[in-house]
């Protein structure tokens, strides 16, 4: 039996900067350094 593994990073939001988690009603906004590392990784 084979193993797969898929590992997948999300872009940066201002919660995750803060060390935070986040919470149902939190912006899922991308800030400027998750929409950067976005268009770079297309």
């Amino acid at each position: 039996m084979n193993t797969l593994l898929i590992l997948v990073r999300h872009g940066e939001t201002e919660v995750n900067a803060q060390k935070k988690l986040h919470r149902d009603k939190d912006s899922n906004e991308l800030n400027l350094l998750g929409k950067r590392a976005n268009k770079k990784n297309r």
